[in-house]
């Protein structure tokens, strides 16, 4: 369509004109959509006007956009000329154009999830802005690739890590405070996902310290929900909410509906944990609303597999098999290869639960080949906790003592509480069905123990709970004893 409009505008020049005023033509035209690009990103996205380069009006008229819904209606049936238009730049030599449209149309593509178009673009603008020794282009197109990467359809991870630690880099050379936090924060997230939880620590506490020295509300917001993530992780979930409700609080105030939906996400993901169903179903419901509203497939896929979750540690499993289902074709459909991956754990779980043992496996190896190409060490050992119990419930005892002993292995430290007592759980009830009662108390004592520091009584389902393990440990008796009877 773009190419359409170039030659209708070049045609309406008149043929006498000379080459030079057809190409003013074309220039007005990028002048056009760069222009109104900004325009309508300014009006939906206003928490990112700082983030956005000044782009000088057109000489030719433009649409009013007055509010959201007309502003994003025209992002999004221009979407397709607005790439076009930056890539037509780039061949004709008008490289500024396709680098304003590379910051502009960011986080519209990072939003809706436009991933392979997203990283052409960036990638377009990466090598402009390194040809011209342009720094700080280079850093928006590096934190825009790392954004595109950690999250988008390829979910590279570790390339996702590289480009921010050269945005990184690059931003503290220049000075670009706000470049540098988008970059501190990306690297936090990548780290967090790797399970090196100190360095992901340490780069949020800088990007926080940026983020209020420089007054960014986002960036603030942003971090404050990422803390909260880390505290979760940490088994302090008291703390964990209070960061998720402050970072809530912010992007409610800055109109930051996705941050919004993570929070409200996250929040669900706490109370859940705890076994605070009620109020994690209530997080859950009002993130999905949202992502209703909004077109977010990502957030209804990720909210819509709160929920499921929910239903699985209910016991109700004929409605979370439906939930499940609903959610892998939906991230399936739209690339999400860690919610595809938490939902097919999911899947494996409440099939064993239903006894259909077969196809638990099935959907947990599956769950285990994409946890082991993304190096995602949090889904591989819930995986290998779920293999486990399927190993413990079909008979093959010592393949279950292999999955739980290499989940433990998986998670480093004291971190993953939910994942620490679930794998002792699990060495317990093995040991146990192997008569090694020693062993099964050492285990079951360890879950115990992981529960009262937490501060909680049961961790993702009934069967690990206190209740529950002391009464395990209650009717154990010695090895010896054991085996004499």
């Amino acid at each position: 369509m773009f190419h359409d409009l170039i030659r209708d505008h070049a045609a309406s020049v008149s043929a006498s004109e000379t080459e030079p005023a057809r190409r003013a033509a074309v220039v007005r035209l990028l002048d056009y959509y760069q222009h109104t690009a900004a325009t309508a990103a300014a009006v939906v996205y206003p928490y990112e006007r700082e983030y956005q380069p000044h782009v000088p009006a057109p000489t030719t008229a433009v649409p009013d956009l007055p509010d959201e819904n007309q502003a994003s209606g025209w992002i999004n049936r221009e979407l397709g000329n607005l790439l076009a238009a930056a890539h037509h730049a780039a061949d004709q030599g008008n490289a500024e154009h396709t680098l304003h449209l590379s910051a502009i149309l960011s986080r519209h593509l990072h939003v809706g999830r436009y991933d392979r178009d997203a990283e052409a673009l960036h990638n377009r603008a990466l090598a402009i802005a390194r040809g011209d020794g342009n720094k700080a282009a280079e850093t928006q197109a590096l934190n825009s690739l790392g954004d595109t990467h950690r999250e988008g359809y390829r979910h590279q991870i570790d390339l996702a890590g590289d480009l921010y630690q050269q945005a990184l880099e690059t931003t503290r050379s220049l000075g670009d405070r706000r470049g540098e936090l988008r970059a501190l924060y990306g690297l936090s997230i990548v780290h967090g996902r790797q399970g090196r939880y100190e360095r992901s620590n340490a780069h949020l506490q800088q990007a926080l310290d940026i983020a209020r020295a420089i007054g960014d509300r986002l960036g603030e917001s942003n971090v404050l929900d990422a803390f909260g993530e880390l505290r979760r992780i940490d088994g302090q979930y008291k703390q964990a909410s209070d960061l998720h409700l402050q970072a809530l609080e912010l992007a409610r105030a800055i109109g930051d509906r996705l941050g919004e939906r993570y929070a409200l996400t996250n929040l669900g993901d706490n109370h859940r944990l705890q076994g605070r169903y009620q109020a994690a179903g209530d997080y859950y419901q009002q993130a999905l609303n949202l992502t209703r509203r909004t077109g977010d497939l990502y957030g209804e896929q990720a909210a819509l597999a709160g929920i499921a979750a929910t239903r699985v540690q209910q016991g109700q499993y004929e409605q979370a098999s439906v939930l499940n289902q609903q959610c892998l074709a939906s991230a399936r459909a739209i690339g999400n290869r860690r919610g595809e991956l938490f939902t097919l754990i999911r899947l494996g779980e409440v099939r064993r639960l239903q006894g259909r043992y077969e196809a638990a496996g099935d959907y947990l190896q599956q769950a285990r080949g994409i946890a082991r190409a993304m190096r995602d060490s949090d889904p591989q050992s819930e995986a290998l906790i779920v293999l486990g119990r399927l190993h413990r419930d079909t008979g093959h005892l010592q393949s279950a003592l292999a999955c739980h002993r290499e989940a433990l292995d998986l998670i480093t430290g004291p971190r993953y509480p939910h994942g620490r007592a679930r794998a002792h759980d699990g060495l317990g009830h093995t040991h146990r069905a192997l008569h090694q009662h020693d062993q099964a108390r050492h285990h079951w004592q360890q879950a115990l123990d992981i529960l009262a520091k937490a501060d909680v009584d049961q961790f993702l389902d009934a069967e690990v709970s206190t209740a529950a393990i002391r009464k395990h440990l209650k009717d154990l008796v010695p090895d010896q004893e054991s085996r004499s009877t």
